[in-house]
């Protein structure tokens, strides 16, 4: 037993001396005799043994604490009294070598009953080596938790707050040190700036805080001066790096040492001079101090100040340059706060930010914006776009795209009239969360808007990887008057037109600013100049008595196309606007202006009024060539004289709405050294050259491009390319090619086979004779010729035409020409048969017995878009992709074979993708008493109509060119019968276009028709041959189709919304557009039920009353009264117990009384009670639900009166 208590006892000792830390223990009583110090405490202590231990504290708790000793025996004995009995303190000991050291002393009272006047004590120094998790791996600084740990137990120890200083450095723009040097040295100058701390600083405690952050603990006398030291050198370290040093300073005596308050505030007092070039200190003062108060009164009623309406949107007009419109508002946040008053930005953005609240303010302030546009639309008060600020945690703290989708689509406000402000900081954030979020914006149709272009250092570089659409030039460069602050901003405005964005100006505060903007050609500016933010009606009431006009939607595509003119430009550039009586001047440079006064013009006014004075030659001369330019939209040029100056306009419209047109011209002064004679001599060879031909035309064979060159009446244009020349060949040819001569034209412009024939030619040219349409509509005959551009290896190629005198000497040997010696009076069959088929306005075909197309006339080609007979010869009707009943089309045939002759039998067709209704005959072709085939004709119905002002059943809707609602009906008869007869199943997709009544509204019925011709187009691209697509009232489609599997139908409706959603623009404007698709089937059995239901929804969005449009869709019962199944409107009031009263049935069709045996004048009610009624679920619930709660119910029951099953929808009406 005694030996192992001896072991017991060396293995305790052993394991004391090897403590990571000293332990000692004494007595605890008056004397406080030390009974134990490990080796540990005596290295701590600087002793080299036991015996240098007991010298320095004379074997005594006071010996080791010397002037301490009293004050921490207190407070060791009054920390003990607690429960637990321990205590934990920071003091200062003495070493061996007379100096001293702070130390960390944890200790407590034995626990045992022999134990129980001892003190056991755990002892480190405080500024030993620190665990690695403790330190910075960089700069070997304590990290942030043991500095303010150290800190903390060091000034409350000293018990003298006021003679420490918390000192935060930020090192500014290390980021960019980073990505310009690289990681690694960026880790070495980060080094080097703790070195030159710790040498500035000796002794005092030193941490990094973060990437770029650095703290020091030090004596408040001197520290100034101590940080204009480590600033200076901190800034020596790297001088070319362009990194800067601020520093913040928090006296703790008089702000108090809470460490977490101090960390805040002494970074609030950096960060206040973060943007300053002339301050690297700060200290944290009252007004800081306030600052700090009112950041957390925001973040802590970020919530309650949305919730009660605190949160204001105030909106500060933009307006356009060059027509002085009020053409936008840029929304504001502000807080109005019955506690703090007027809150500015600068008073809570900062602060949200940091709480991380800043999503809230946003969305809050975009939500009022889409309020604001729908209430203004409800009112008819005028609108105009609106741009927000997001911020850079809006992209991180939410899924800000889908947020501000759900606003937008609540309060059904168009995309384009939502932009979306970010600044130049939030995409240097190199985030792909922010840049997946703008790409969705972008796609979705939003115009992004870059704030404050300018402002930081990577504004260009940012260009090159992101378009914007507008760019707001900083406000910084408007401060300055200087000449070269006026020379960047007229670089960065022609930038902008070069590479298709569009420039803002804002803080623009003076008329001379606007003028110089205006000059330069920007296109919008911002500024008090106009109006301060205000809610919307104060500001657009100011707006309003300023006299600015409001830019309406249809407006703004006109605008836009004129804002993208670069009006810094050598050229003698002007815009002239003209309506179709007057002329005036939109735009005109210094160039322009300098012309005029050569001219004899003092300025703009007289110019103007010249242009438009009727007694003038040149107002005449200058109102047809406007004409001339708004008519094709092409390049025209004019020749005139103004006085001695023989001037050169080249001109073109850029720009058209409602009436008006943007011409922008060119002119030049073409008089030179030449005297008026010699430039009129010129002008005259130049004309005789072009004169020589009836007309000039350019192929383009490598770019497939036609360009007219033929000049006519001293118009020298430079006229657009047309594509497709391979087109545009085969339309001359069937339009202005004779019948006979077409196939031999077709050859001749083989541009195939024209290297070969030139060079066998050998004359460097190819001639042909053909008898080609004149103004009056004779055939006559006309030398075409091909002549190769040289040095284009056959690439450009001109056609050239020219016409005959008639002499028949004139003409080649071998052409066919009419004989002299016929009988007068007498006509051959194959005239005759000509005349017949290519003189028609009928389009004739003929094929053999098998079905297979042997030939048809050049009408024939027109309609069907063919270039020759070839393409089709050999083909059937199902090859071609034109029939949508191709099983009736057979029988049909099947039918004349035998002999029967058809005439004016209406039929559908599909010709490049668009259903077409025609009017067609078809007779059996004999030859020696046996049909060897058929010879058919068709008109087209639409064109019958027109020519003749007979009413045919139309079945093509005019501004689409799909069905009408006829067409519909029509088409879904036909495809009911083929789901009964032969069980073929079929889909049937109801597509509807929501914003389709307020784009009309806002553009106007032509852009209103575009977007149903785009979205009719889409809607075809996708839908090919395979079925039927038609159009209702407004902007309703129906498609029609058979199908083998559903997934395919799913596949259609995603694309089909997919396509509608990416039209974005229509005519120049642009739109927001989604659609709306049910999909029902031929074995619902429902189908005609649902496009009831659907065609009376499409009506509710009418702006009729709700009997009118009741009685509107009643207009069109004679539709559906074809339609075998069975439909009901019914009118269903509620009675005074809010039940329904009776079940009035407005209409039903004849297939609805024979299927629920209903009896003339019979109650329907009654009737439908009897039958429908099930237990717990009456037919009066059904049909309130639908009708009030807006429920689509389907139900099905057994009628035994009937014998048979009930499958039946209840859907909600208008």
């Amino acid at each position: 037993m005694k030996n192992w208590k001896e072991d017991r006892s060396r293995f305790m000792e052993a394991v004391c001396d090897h403590f990571p830390g000293g332990v000692m223990v004494y007595r605890d009583d008056e004397e406080k005799a030390i009974i134990f110090g490990n080796q540990k405490l005596q290295r701590i202590l600087g002793c080299r043994d036991e015996k240098d231990f007991a010298a320095l504290t004379g074997g005594k708790l006071s010996g080791l604490l010397k002037e301490n000793a009293a004050l921490v025996e207190k407070d060791v004995e009054d920390q003990m009294k607690a429960p637990g009995r321990r205590f934990h303190l920071v003091t200062t000991v003495a070493l061996g070598d007379g100096s001293r050291r702070q130390v960390d002393m944890q200790g407590c009272r034995g626990e045992r009953e022999e134990e129980k006047d001892l003190v056991f004590v755990f002892v480190t120094a405080v500024n030993e080596e620190l665990p690695v998790y403790e330190k910075d791996h960089i700069t070997g600084f304590p990290r942030m938790r043991q500095f303010l740990a150290d800190s903390e137990k060091m000034v409350s120890e000293g018990g003298h707050p006021e003679k420490y200083a918390l000192l935060f450095f930020d090192i500014v723009h290390f980021k960019f040190f980073n990505v310009t040097y690289g990681i690694p040295e960026g880790d070495a100058f980060l080094r080097q700036i703790g070195n030159c701390l710790k040498e500035v600083f000796p002794g005092h405690f030193i941490s990094r805080f973060d990437v770029d952050h650095f703290m020091v603990l030090a004596d408040s006398s001197g520290v100034e001066d101590k940080i204009r030291e480590a600033h200076s050198r901190i800034l020596a370290l790297r001088p070319s790096a362009k990194v800067d040093c601020k520093a913040g300073i928090y006296q703790l005596g008089r702000w108090g040492a809470d460490p977490n308050l101090a960390v805040t505030r002494v970074k609030i007092a950096c960060d206040s001079i973060h943007d300053s070039g002339d301050h690297f200190m700060a200290y944290y003062t009252e007004a800081l101090d306030r600052k700090v108060e009112l950041k957390d009164y925001v973040s802590r009623h970020m919530d309650e100040a949305v919730e009660k309406g605190y949160i204001k949107a105030y909106y500060q007009p933009i307006v356009r340059t060059v027509s002085g419109a009020l053409c936008g508002m840029e929304a504001l946040a502000r807080w109005e706060d019955p506690k703090r008053s007027f809150l500015q930005p600068a008073d809570f953005i900062s602060a949200l930010e940091e709480s991380r609240q800043i999503h809230k303010l946003d969305l809050e302030i975009i939500r009022q914006v889409c309020e604001n546009f729908s209430r203004c639309m409800a009112e008819g008060r005028p609108v105009v776009p609106v741009s927000v600020n997001l911020s850079r945690l809006d992209f991180l703290q939410c899924d800000i795209f889908q947020e501000v989708e759900n606003r937008v689509l609540e309060y059904n406000v168009p995309r384009d009239m939502i932009h979306i402000e970010i600044t130049e900081r939030l995409l240097n954030a190199m985030d792909s969360r922010i840049l997946q979020g703008l790409q969705r914006f972008r796609k979705a149709g939003y115009e992004i808007w870059m704030d404050d272009f300018g402002s930081g250092y990577s504004s260009l570089n940012l260009l090159k990887g992101y378009f914007f659409d507008v760019l707001k030039i900083d406000m910084a460069f408007l401060g300055s008057s200087s000449e070269r602050a006026r020379k960047i901003i007229s670089s960065i405005i022609s930038m902008d037109k070069s590479i298709g964005t569009r420039s803002l100006a804002e803080g623009v505060e003076t008329r001379e600013q606007f003028e110089f903007l205006k000059n330069r050609g920007c296109e919008k500016v911002q500024g008090f100049f106009f109006g301060k933010p205000m809610p919307y009606e104060e500001s657009l009431d100011h707006c309003m008595r300023e006299g600015l006009k409001v830019e309406t939607r249809a407006w703004k595509a006109y605008y836009d196309a004129i804002g993208m003119v670069n009006f810094q430009t050598d050229e003698t550039l002007t815009l002239l606007e003209y309506d179709g009586h007057r002329i005036r001047y939109l735009f005109a440079n210094s160039a322009y202006i300098d012309m005029i006064h050569q001219v004899g013009d003092q300025d703009l006014m007289e110019a103007e009024h010249h242009m438009n004075d009727p007694t003038l030659e040149l107002s005449s001369i200058f109102r047809k060539y406007l004409d001339k330019c708004i008519a094709d939209g092409m390049v025209h040029e004019l020749v005139y004289l103004v006085g001695d100056q023989f001037l050169k306009a080249v001109g073109r419209s850029i720009a058209r709405c409602n009436g008006r047109a943007c011409i922008k011209i060119r002119v030049s002064n073409i008089t030179g050294s030449m005297t008026h004679e010699e430039q009129r001599r010129v002008y005259q060879v130049l004309h005789n050259v072009y004169a020589v031909y009836d007309d000039i035309s350019l192929l383009d064979r490598d770019r497939d491009t036609l360009e007219p060159m033929a000049v006519s009446d001293g118009d020298w244009s430079e006229h657009e390319k047309i594509p497709h020349a391979g087109n545009c060949i085969r339309d001359y040819g069937l339009h202005s090619i004779y019948a006979d001569d077409y196939e031999r034209y077709m050859a001749f412009m083989d541009m195939d086979t024209l290297e070969k024939r030139i060079q066998k030619a050998g004359v460097g040219f190819l001639s042909g004779f053909f008898r080609t349409r004149v103004e009056d509509g004779r055939f006559i005959w006309m030398i075409h010729t091909l002549i190769p551009i040289p040095r284009t290896d056959y690439g450009q190629v001109l056609h050239c035409i020219h016409r005959l005198s008639g002499n028949r000497s004139d003409f080649p040997e071998g052409l066919a020409l009419p004989s002299e010696n016929r009988e007068q009076g007498m006509f051959s069959v194959e005239e005759l048969w000509n005349s017949l088929i290519h003189g028609s306005r009928r389009a004739y075909f003929w094929k053999d017995r098998e079905g297979r197309y042997q030939g048809a006339s050049r009408n024939f080609l027109l309609y069907t878009g063919l270039p020759s007979v070839s393409a089709m010869k050999g083909k059937n009707s199902s090859d071609m992709g034109w029939l949508m009943d191709d099983h009736g089309a057979r029988n049909l045939e099947g039918r004349v074979l035998s002999g029967v002759v058809v005439v004016n039998r209406p039929m559908d067709i599909i010709v490049k993708g668009v259903a077409k209704s025609i009017v067609y005959g078809k007779v059996p072709v004999y030859r020696d008493g046996e049909i060897i085939g058929t010879l058919g004709w068709f008109e087209d119905a639409e064109q019958m109509e027109k020519e003749t002002g007979r009413q045919p059943v139309m079945v093509t809707d005019r501004v689409t060119g799909v069905m009408n609602s006829r067409g519909v009906i029509e088409s879904l008869i036909g495809c009911q019968e083929a789901y009964r007869n032969f069980g073929s199943d079929y889909a049937m997709l109801f597509l509807t276009i929501p914003q389709y009544r307020r784009i009309f509204h806002s553009y106007g019925e032509k852009t209103a028709n575009g977007l149903l011709k785009a979205a009719a187009g889409k809607i075809r691209h996708i839908m090919g041959t395979r079925g039927t697509v038609g159009r209702l009232d407004g902007a309703g489609f129906v498609i029609l189709f058979h199908y083998e599997d559903q997934t395919e139908v799913t596949f259609l409706h995603r694309k089909l919304r997919q396509a509608i959603a990416d039209i974005h623009e229509v005519g120049g404007s642009s739109c927001t557009v989604t659609a709306e698709i049910i999909i029902t089937y031929g074995s619902d059995g429902i189908t005609t039920g649902r496009l009831l239901r659907e065609a009376v929804g499409m009506m509710r969005s009418s702006d009729d009353g709700y009997r009118d449009k009741m009685d509107r869709w009643l207009d069109r019962e004679a539709l559906f009264d074809a339609l075998p199944l069975p439909y009901a409107l019914l009118d269903t009031p509620m009675g005074e117990d809010g039940g329904i009263s009776q079940i009035i049935c407005r209409y039903h069709n004849e297939a609805y009384a024979k299927a629920l045996g209903l009896k003339e004048n019979e109650e329907l009610s009654r009737h439908l009670t009897s039958l429908l009624n099930q237990e717990n679920y009456s037919w009066g619930q059904k049909a309130y639900e639908a009708a009030y709660e807006k429920h689509t119910l389907y139900g099905e029951k057994y009628i035994p009166p009937l014998a048979k099953t009930i499958r039946y929808m209840v859907a909600p009406g208008p």
